[in-house]
Protein backbone atom coordinates (compact mmCIF):
# COMPACT_ATOMS: atom_id res chain seq x y z
CA UNK A 1 0.00 0.00 0.00
CA UNK A 2 1.42 3.39 -1.01
CA UNK A 3 2.29 5.53 2.00
CA UNK A 4 -0.39 8.15 2.81
CA UNK A 5 -2.63 7.00 -0.03
CA UNK A 6 -6.08 5.89 1.00
CA UNK A 7 -7.25 2.42 -0.02
CA UNK A 8 -10.96 1.68 -0.37
CA UNK A 9 -12.49 -1.79 -0.53
CA UNK A 10 -15.76 -1.95 -2.42
CA UNK A 11 -17.82 -5.00 -1.47
CA UNK A 12 -20.09 -6.06 -4.31
CA UNK A 13 -22.76 -8.70 -4.65
CA UNK A 14 -26.48 -9.29 -5.02
CA UNK A 15 -28.76 -8.74 -2.04
CA UNK A 16 -28.98 -11.83 0.21
CA UNK A 17 -25.58 -13.07 -1.00
CA UNK A 18 -23.45 -12.65 2.12
CA UNK A 19 -22.09 -9.17 1.51
CA UNK A 20 -22.83 -8.24 5.14
CA UNK A 21 -20.57 -11.07 6.31
CA UNK A 22 -17.77 -9.85 4.06
CA UNK A 23 -18.25 -6.25 5.17
CA UNK A 24 -17.82 -7.23 8.80
CA UNK A 25 -14.87 -9.46 7.88
CA UNK A 26 -12.87 -6.69 6.21
CA UNK A 27 -13.83 -4.42 9.09
CA UNK A 28 -12.19 -6.92 11.45
CA UNK A 29 -9.14 -6.85 9.17
CA UNK A 30 -8.84 -3.14 9.89
CA UNK A 31 -11.02 -1.43 7.27
CA UNK A 32 -12.96 1.56 8.60
CA UNK A 33 -16.70 1.46 7.76
CA UNK A 34 -17.43 4.92 9.11
CA UNK A 35 -18.83 6.14 12.39
CA UNK A 36 -20.82 3.36 14.07
CA UNK A 37 -23.77 5.73 14.51
CA UNK A 38 -24.03 6.03 10.71
CA UNK A 39 -24.29 2.29 10.07
CA UNK A 40 -27.65 0.72 9.32
CA UNK A 41 -28.82 -1.03 12.51
CA UNK A 42 -29.44 -4.81 12.60
CA UNK A 43 -32.90 -5.96 11.56
CA UNK A 44 -34.98 -9.08 11.14
CA UNK A 45 -33.43 -9.74 7.72
CA UNK A 46 -29.90 -9.35 9.11
CA UNK A 47 -29.88 -9.83 12.90
CA UNK A 48 -26.06 -9.75 12.94
CA UNK A 49 -26.00 -6.37 11.23
CA UNK A 50 -25.89 -5.00 7.68
CA UNK A 51 -22.61 -3.07 8.11
CA UNK A 52 -23.77 -0.46 5.60
CA UNK A 53 -23.25 3.31 5.74
CA UNK A 54 -26.72 4.90 5.68
CA UNK A 55 -25.51 7.98 3.81
CA UNK A 56 -24.16 5.84 0.99
CA UNK A 57 -27.38 3.83 0.83
CA UNK A 58 -29.38 7.04 0.45
CA UNK A 59 -27.10 8.37 -2.30
CA UNK A 60 -27.20 5.13 -4.27
CA UNK A 61 -30.98 4.96 -3.89
CA UNK A 62 -31.42 8.51 -5.14
CA UNK A 63 -29.14 7.90 -8.12
CA UNK A 64 -31.33 4.98 -9.15
CA UNK A 65 -34.51 7.00 -8.58
CA UNK A 66 -33.15 9.75 -10.82
CA UNK A 67 -33.59 7.30 -13.70
CA UNK A 68 -36.86 5.78 -12.40
CA UNK A 69 -35.07 2.69 -11.12
CA UNK A 70 -34.83 1.02 -7.74
CA UNK A 71 -32.82 -1.82 -6.19
CA UNK A 72 -35.27 -4.40 -7.55
CA UNK A 73 -35.48 -3.03 -11.10
CA UNK A 74 -34.09 -5.38 -13.73
CA UNK A 75 -33.98 -2.69 -16.41
CA UNK A 76 -30.37 -1.43 -16.71
CA UNK A 77 -29.42 2.22 -16.42
CA UNK A 78 -28.95 4.24 -19.64
CA UNK A 79 -25.61 4.21 -21.44
CA UNK A 80 -23.07 6.54 -19.80
CA UNK A 81 -25.68 7.61 -17.26
CA UNK A 82 -22.97 8.82 -14.82
CA UNK A 83 -22.10 11.61 -17.29
CA UNK A 84 -25.66 12.96 -17.21
CA UNK A 85 -26.14 16.50 -15.81
CA UNK A 86 -29.00 15.06 -13.75
CA UNK A 87 -26.47 13.08 -11.71
CA UNK A 88 -24.03 15.90 -10.99
CA UNK A 89 -25.66 17.16 -7.74
CA UNK A 90 -25.65 13.61 -6.37
CA UNK A 91 -22.09 13.15 -7.56
CA UNK A 92 -21.02 16.16 -5.51
CA UNK A 93 -22.99 14.94 -2.52
CA UNK A 94 -21.37 11.51 -2.70
CA UNK A 95 -17.89 12.99 -3.12
CA UNK A 96 -18.44 15.26 -0.12
CA UNK A 97 -19.64 12.31 1.96
CA UNK A 98 -16.51 10.31 1.15
CA UNK A 99 -14.23 13.26 1.92
CA UNK A 100 -16.04 14.04 5.17
CA UNK A 101 -16.22 10.51 6.57
CA UNK A 102 -13.13 8.81 5.11
CA UNK A 103 -10.54 11.49 4.37
CA UNK A 104 -7.26 10.48 5.98
CA UNK A 105 -8.34 6.87 6.51
CA UNK A 106 -5.58 4.57 5.32
CA UNK A 107 -7.96 1.65 4.78
CA UNK A 108 -11.73 1.87 4.54
CA UNK A 109 -14.58 -0.05 2.98
CA UNK A 110 -18.22 0.20 2.11
CA UNK A 111 -21.01 -2.19 1.25
CA UNK A 112 -24.36 -1.51 -0.35
CA UNK A 113 -25.53 -4.00 -2.99
CA UNK A 114 -26.90 -1.08 -5.05
CA UNK A 115 -23.28 -0.10 -5.70
CA UNK A 116 -23.18 -2.95 -8.24
CA UNK A 117 -25.57 -0.93 -10.41
CA UNK A 118 -23.92 2.49 -9.97
CA UNK A 119 -20.26 1.48 -9.75
CA UNK A 120 -18.94 3.66 -12.62
CA UNK A 121 -19.82 6.80 -10.66
CA UNK A 122 -18.03 5.54 -7.55
CA UNK A 123 -14.97 4.60 -9.58
CA UNK A 124 -14.86 8.05 -11.17
CA UNK A 125 -15.16 9.86 -7.82
CA UNK A 126 -12.51 7.77 -6.07
CA UNK A 127 -10.15 8.22 -9.02
CA UNK A 128 -10.53 12.00 -8.65
CA UNK A 129 -9.74 11.65 -4.94
CA UNK A 130 -6.62 9.58 -5.73
CA UNK A 131 -7.98 6.68 -3.69
CA UNK A 132 -6.76 3.19 -4.50
CA UNK A 133 -9.90 1.16 -5.19
CA UNK A 134 -10.19 -2.60 -5.05
CA UNK A 135 -13.21 -4.88 -5.13
CA UNK A 136 -14.49 -7.98 -3.36
CA UNK A 137 -17.31 -9.71 -5.24
CA UNK A 138 -19.39 -12.06 -3.11
CA UNK A 139 -21.41 -14.65 -5.03
CA UNK A 140 -24.08 -17.09 -3.98
CA UNK A 141 -26.09 -19.67 -5.90
CA UNK A 142 -28.96 -17.76 -7.56
CA UNK A 143 -31.48 -20.35 -6.37
CA UNK A 144 -30.52 -19.62 -2.76
CA UNK A 145 -30.79 -15.88 -3.37
CA UNK A 146 -34.22 -16.41 -4.94
CA UNK A 147 -35.36 -18.50 -1.96
CA UNK A 148 -34.23 -15.77 0.44
CA UNK A 149 -35.96 -13.02 -1.56
CA UNK A 150 -39.11 -15.13 -1.76
CA UNK A 151 -39.18 -15.32 2.03
CA UNK A 152 -38.26 -11.68 2.65
CA UNK A 153 -39.98 -9.87 -0.21
CA UNK A 154 -42.34 -12.38 -1.79
CA UNK A 155 -40.58 -12.08 -5.15
CA UNK A 156 -41.29 -14.73 -7.82
CA UNK A 157 -38.29 -16.83 -8.80
CA UNK A 158 -37.98 -15.40 -12.31
CA UNK A 159 -37.67 -11.85 -11.02
CA UNK A 160 -35.08 -12.82 -8.40
CA UNK A 161 -32.99 -14.78 -10.89
CA UNK A 162 -32.96 -11.84 -13.31
CA UNK A 163 -32.00 -9.48 -10.50
CA UNK A 164 -29.18 -11.84 -9.53
CA UNK A 165 -27.93 -11.82 -13.13
CA UNK A 166 -28.15 -8.00 -13.28
CA UNK A 167 -26.14 -7.47 -10.09
CA UNK A 168 -23.60 -10.23 -10.71
CA UNK A 169 -22.88 -9.29 -14.31
CA UNK A 170 -22.60 -5.61 -13.41
CA UNK A 171 -20.07 -6.49 -10.70
CA UNK A 172 -17.97 -8.67 -12.98
CA UNK A 173 -18.15 -6.29 -15.95
CA UNK A 174 -17.36 -2.99 -14.25
CA UNK A 175 -14.41 -4.41 -12.33
CA UNK A 176 -12.57 -5.78 -15.37
CA UNK A 177 -8.95 -4.60 -15.23
CA UNK A 178 -9.11 -3.67 -11.54
CA UNK A 179 -7.72 -5.33 -8.45
CA UNK A 180 -10.50 -7.72 -7.44
CA UNK A 181 -11.29 -11.05 -5.86
CA UNK A 182 -14.37 -13.29 -5.93
CA UNK A 183 -15.54 -15.17 -2.83
CA UNK A 184 -18.33 -17.73 -2.66
CA UNK A 185 -20.67 -17.23 0.28
CA UNK A 186 -20.99 -20.94 1.08
CA UNK A 187 -17.22 -21.33 1.42
CA UNK A 188 -16.93 -18.18 3.49
CA UNK A 189 -19.55 -19.47 5.89
CA UNK A 190 -18.14 -23.00 5.99
CA UNK A 191 -14.49 -22.07 6.53
CA UNK A 192 -13.95 -18.32 6.68
CA UNK A 193 -10.21 -18.17 7.37
CA UNK A 194 -8.78 -19.35 4.02
CA UNK A 195 -11.32 -17.21 2.16
CA UNK A 196 -10.42 -14.12 4.14
CA UNK A 197 -6.70 -14.83 3.74
CA UNK A 198 -7.27 -14.96 -0.01
CA UNK A 199 -8.96 -11.55 0.12
CA UNK A 200 -6.12 -10.10 2.20
CA UNK A 201 -3.46 -11.54 -0.11
CA UNK A 202 -5.03 -10.38 -3.39
CA UNK A 203 -5.87 -6.91 -2.09
CA UNK A 204 -2.57 -6.43 -0.19
CA UNK A 205 -4.19 -6.05 3.21
CA UNK A 206 -1.88 -6.88 6.14
CA UNK A 207 -2.95 -9.97 8.07
CA UNK A 208 -3.16 -9.34 11.84
CA UNK A 209 -0.03 -10.40 13.72
CA UNK A 210 -2.24 -11.59 16.56
CA UNK A 211 -5.32 -13.39 15.25
CA UNK A 212 -7.24 -13.64 18.51
CA UNK A 213 -9.46 -10.59 17.99
CA UNK A 214 -10.15 -11.51 14.37
CA UNK A 215 -11.08 -15.11 15.16
CA UNK A 216 -13.25 -14.12 18.10
CA UNK A 217 -15.05 -11.52 16.01
CA UNK A 218 -15.65 -13.83 13.05
CA UNK A 219 -16.71 -16.83 15.11
CA UNK A 220 -19.19 -14.74 17.09
CA UNK A 221 -20.55 -13.11 13.93
CA UNK A 222 -20.95 -16.16 11.71
CA UNK A 223 -24.01 -18.32 12.28
CA UNK A 224 -24.42 -21.24 9.82
CA UNK A 225 -28.00 -21.62 11.08
CA UNK A 226 -28.86 -18.40 9.25
CA UNK A 227 -28.12 -20.15 5.94
CA UNK A 228 -31.44 -21.73 5.10
CA UNK A 229 -30.54 -23.14 1.68
CA UNK A 230 -27.42 -24.33 -0.11
CA UNK A 231 -28.03 -25.28 -3.73
CA UNK A 232 -25.67 -26.80 -6.29
CA UNK A 233 -24.93 -26.10 -9.93
CA UNK A 234 -26.79 -29.31 -10.80
CA UNK A 235 -29.92 -27.92 -9.19
CA UNK A 236 -29.79 -24.92 -11.52
CA UNK A 237 -30.05 -27.35 -14.41
CA UNK A 238 -32.77 -29.38 -12.69
CA UNK A 239 -34.83 -26.21 -12.14
CA UNK A 240 -34.34 -25.36 -15.84
CA UNK A 241 -32.78 -22.00 -15.04
CA UNK A 242 -31.86 -20.14 -18.24
CA UNK A 243 -28.56 -20.97 -19.90
CA UNK A 244 -27.14 -17.43 -19.53
CA UNK A 245 -27.73 -17.47 -15.77
CA UNK A 246 -26.16 -20.92 -15.50
CA UNK A 247 -23.15 -19.62 -17.43
CA UNK A 248 -22.83 -16.53 -15.22
CA UNK A 249 -22.82 -18.75 -12.15
CA UNK A 250 -20.26 -21.15 -13.66
CA UNK A 251 -17.95 -18.22 -14.43
CA UNK A 252 -18.41 -16.94 -10.88
CA UNK A 253 -17.51 -20.35 -9.48
CA UNK A 254 -14.38 -20.49 -11.65
CA UNK A 255 -13.28 -17.07 -10.44
CA UNK A 256 -13.97 -17.98 -6.81
CA UNK A 257 -11.83 -21.13 -7.14
CA UNK A 258 -8.98 -19.49 -9.04
CA UNK A 259 -8.36 -15.73 -8.91
CA UNK A 260 -6.13 -15.97 -12.00
CA UNK A 261 -9.31 -16.48 -14.05
CA UNK A 262 -10.18 -12.82 -13.52
CA UNK A 263 -7.14 -11.76 -15.54
CA UNK A 264 -7.72 -14.11 -18.47
CA UNK A 265 -8.90 -12.54 -21.72
CA UNK A 266 -11.30 -15.40 -22.49
CA UNK A 267 -13.01 -15.07 -19.10
CA UNK A 268 -13.49 -11.32 -19.47
CA UNK A 269 -14.68 -11.62 -23.07
CA UNK A 270 -17.37 -14.03 -21.89
CA UNK A 271 -18.39 -11.58 -19.16
CA UNK A 272 -18.60 -8.74 -21.69
CA UNK A 273 -20.69 -10.83 -24.07
CA UNK A 274 -23.11 -11.85 -21.32
CA UNK A 275 -23.31 -8.31 -19.94
CA UNK A 276 -24.14 -6.68 -23.27
CA UNK A 277 -26.58 -9.48 -24.07
CA UNK A 278 -28.34 -8.92 -20.75
CA UNK A 279 -28.60 -5.18 -21.39
CA UNK A 280 -30.23 -5.84 -24.74
CA UNK A 281 -32.78 -8.35 -23.46
CA UNK A 282 -33.57 -6.51 -20.21
CA UNK A 283 -34.18 -3.15 -21.89
CA UNK A 284 -37.95 -2.62 -22.30
CA UNK A 285 -39.58 -0.67 -25.08
CA UNK A 286 -39.46 3.12 -24.92
CA UNK A 287 -43.20 3.32 -24.36
CA UNK A 288 -43.00 0.84 -21.48
CA UNK A 289 -40.21 2.91 -19.91
CA UNK A 290 -42.36 6.04 -20.08
CA UNK A 291 -45.30 4.22 -18.50
CA UNK A 292 -43.17 2.89 -15.63
CA UNK A 293 -41.63 6.33 -15.06
CA UNK A 294 -45.08 7.96 -14.89
CA UNK A 295 -46.38 5.31 -12.50
CA UNK A 296 -43.40 5.80 -10.18
CA UNK A 297 -43.74 9.58 -10.36
CA UNK A 298 -47.37 9.24 -9.22
CA UNK A 299 -46.31 7.06 -6.28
Amino acid sequence: MTVNRSKAICILGMHRSGTSVMSRAVNLLGADLGNRSKLLPPGKANPKGFWEHTGMIRCNHRILRTFSRSWDTVEPLPDRWWKSPRVQPLREELRNLVERDFSGKRLWAWKDPRTCLVLPLWQSILSELDTELCHVIVVRNPLDVAASLKERNGFPMKKSLNLWAHYTLSSLFWTIGTKRVVVHYDRLLRDWEPQLKKVASVLDIPWPKTEGKLKKGMNSFLDPNLQHSQSSLKQLKAEKVSQPIQKIYRLSLQAARNEDMLRKKKFNEQVKHLYHGFRMTAKPSHQHSLTVARQRAIR
